[in-house]
């Protein structure tokens, strides 16, 4: 097979991953447009998938790995009856095959597919969890091997993540595997397999192993770089990694239980950069920056107020999150946009907008105030969104006119959150096309 044929997309896996999604009801649509792996981009993935704790009881976690692993055997299944795809697993703890191209080659021209079998790999050795979902048995049986739903996923996604297109291994090829598999997945599923594939692979091209004492990134031509097969494998582990980076916001309702899946709108893969590195505008004065950082957003919780503070953890605040099953929040007001004092009917009416507007996305909230030092400045009515993630506050700070929000993660301190560093990196591009 040449280069040029590698990268041309094979009509008739794409015909079949179409036929799939139309028959789970769903509508053949492109996933997300690609945006270049920068280092940046990659390093930053990779601390996230290895702060990432596994929780594989946690509801949100569960409800993910439940859909995604009815999704993946959906997807077997429906693989090999409609190409007749035979399935040989690999029992050696080697890959099967030399590298992307020979894989591509024998699921395109053979119709054939080894897979690493998961009970010969997975994981390095005391990095692996033994209550992992992706463990279950599946019944299914290939040469004589019953299969794990980890073995089917590696399967389906070498087809329709790599084959269809001709995605290579590596940084690049991953995150495009990544994305053309995105779309055959429900959003339910999609945090589950975002863990799965574009944390695991970040963190193998650009964690820890790949880097200086100080942090950078090592170059393949430099010392201290590490060849791939001598890297470790990503520690196997069940949890969602943050909603900007996986771009579905997922949601329980504390009275049904139940599970929802909310796709962020107008996101893209590299939408994790300015929300994760933000930098104050060189417009916003210093003064202004340090009122944010010495303002107490009390929090007026059923248990009794909350006070929070930039750079500071509270456990009060922790134990709410855990109780409502989120990992993540944010702390808003409509007051007073741009620091312009407005009408107490003003600020009333945009009060109750914002409060609209977050609980039309599904977002629970509690009532709060935003308690400046300046005792010239009237305490600011605000609502803390108990699991926004925030790729969706800082747009909803913006379009409120907010200069910064409060956001944050279940046992980490409060962070500002610049809302027009974010809406102008945004506004680099238009919206791509809506996710399901």
């Amino acid at each position: 097979m040449t280069t040029t044929e590698r990268w041309q997309v094979d009509d008739e896996l794409r015909r079949c991953a179409a036929r799939y999604l139309a028959s789970s009801g769903r509508s053949e649509r492109d996933g997300p447009r690609f945006a270049p792996v920068t280092g940046e981009l990659g390093m930053l993935v990779a601390d996230r998938f290895a702060a990432m704790r596994h929780e594989p009881d946690h509801p949100l976690v569960a409800a993910s790995y439940r859909q995604y692993i009815q999704e993946i055997t959906e997807q077997y299944e429906f693989a090999v009856a409609g190409l007749g795809l035979r399935i040989e697993p690999w029992p050696h703890r080697t890959e099967p095959y030399r590298d992307s191209r020979h894989m591509i080659e024998d699921v395109r021209r053979h119709r054939h597919l080894y897979v690493l079998a998961t009970h010969a790999r997975w994981g390095e050795t005391g990095a692996e969890h033994a209550d992992h979902p992706v463990l279950a048995r599946t019944g299914i049986v290939a040469d004589g091997v019953e299969l794990l739903a980890n073995d089917l996923f590696r399967v389906v996604h070498d087809v329709f993540g790599h084959a269809v297109a001709g995605h290579q291994f590596g940084p690049v090829g991953e995150e495009k595997a990544w994305l053309a598999h995105y779309g055959m997945f429900s959003p339910l599923a999609r945090p589950a397999l975002t863990a799965e594939t574009r944390g695991q692979t970040c963190w193998m091209y650009f964690g820890p192993h790949l880097r200086t004492e100080a942090g950078a990134l090592i170059g393949k031509d430099e010392p201290g770089w590490v060849p791939v097969p001598r890297r470790p494998f990503a520690e196997q582990k069940a949890g969602l990694l943050p909603a900007e980076v996986s771009g579905v916001r997922l949601v329980r309702d504390s009275g049904t239980g139940c599970v929802r899946a909310h796709p962020l709108s107008g996101w893209r893969p590299d939408s994790c950069l300015p929300v994760r590195s933000n930098r104050k505008p060189a417009d916003v004065a210093d003064d202004l920056a340090e009122a944010y950082r010495t303002t107490t957003f009390r929090v007026l919780a059923p248990a009794g107020p909350v006070d929070l503070r930039i750079g500071r953890a509270d456990p009060d605040l922790d134990a709410l999150l855990h109780r409502e099953g989120v990992h993540c929040w944010a702390f808003l007001t409509a007051w007073s946009p741009g620091g312009r004092v407005l009408p107490a009917a003003e600020n009333q009416r945009r009060g109750a907008a914002l409060r609209r507007r977050l609980r039309g996305i599904g977002v629970p909230v509690l009532p709060g105030t935003g308690i400046g030092v300046d005792p010239d400045w009237p305490a600011e009515d605000s609502l803390l969104a108990v699991g926004l993630d925030r790729f969706t506050a800082s747009r909803i700070g913006a379009e409120f006119g907010q200069d910064a929000i409060v956001v944050g993660d279940r046992d980490s301190a409060p962070e500002l959150l610049w809302c027009r560093t974010t809406r102008d990196d945004f506004s680099r591009s238009p919206d791509p096309r809506p996710t399901r």
